[in-house]
């Protein structure tokens, strides 16, 4: 099965970018052998390189979507275009199984996709520095003392000014070995369920002012 990840708005991004080694739901199924991509803003030409498509299409775009319904147009996109595209809580698209003879088909299938639905610019742009303290606070108050009830332990939140400064720092440290635990045990039925329980990053009214 293959695992994808749509465009993320700028805030998550910046969230996974320090949860790279806890958040390990993206590997490659047997027959996907090109990298599952994570894309930081609207999808362009680099998205077309991260693919491997040679000779990108012109694509009209269908609509620009939002953080809440990105994925679910991406999916849907997808499963129009004849892949079997199901969407998870935490965002993952799956597809397939599907040979890696097809592989090429499905990246530009998927490419095709997220041209015609890109998230909206507002969502992807750099966060200000106002925006950073948002997301700190929601850290500080919402997500730590959330993941610390599921009995993951994150390494220490650095301070206000220090995120401010570099805020895709990795300062969670490797959670895998929490993770599989979790798995184990219960606590979590798939990886990424943690950032669904506990989201990182605050709701997008409140980040956005979009309510």
């Amino acid at each position: 099965m293959r695992s994808h990840r749509a465009a993320w708005p700028a805030a998550l991004l910046l969230l996974l970018a320090s949860t790279a080694c806890a958040s390990s739901t993206e590997e490659p199924s047997v027959g996907a052998s090109s990298p599952v991509v994570v894309e930081g803003a609207a999808p362009n030409g680099d998205l077309a390189t991260q693919l491997g498509i040679a000779d990108p299409p012109e694509v009209e775009v269908v609509r620009e979507t939002t953080p809440a319904d990105h994925h679910e147009a991406l999916a849907a996109c997808l499963q129009d275009a004849g892949w079997s595209a199901k969407l998870l809580p935490d965002g993952t698209i799956e597809v397939g199984p599907f040979s890696p003879e097809q592989e090429a088909a499905y990246n530009r299938a998927y490419y095709v996709c997220a041209m015609q639905y890109p998230m909206a610019e507002i969502y992807t742009a750099e966060l200000t520095q106002a925006q950073r303290g948002i997301v700190y606070e929601h850290l500080r108050d919402e997500f730590v003392p959330c993941v610390d009830e599921l009995g993951i332990e994150l390494g220490a939140l650095p301070s206000l000014e220090a995120y401010r400064a570099d805020p895709g720092k990795d300062w969670m440290g490797d959670v895998t070995p929490q993770l599989k635990l979790a798995l184990a045990d219960g606590r979590l039925a798939y990886p990424n369920e943690w950032l669904v329980i506990c989201p990182p990053s605050p709701p997008t009214e409140v980040l956005y002012g979009t309510g």
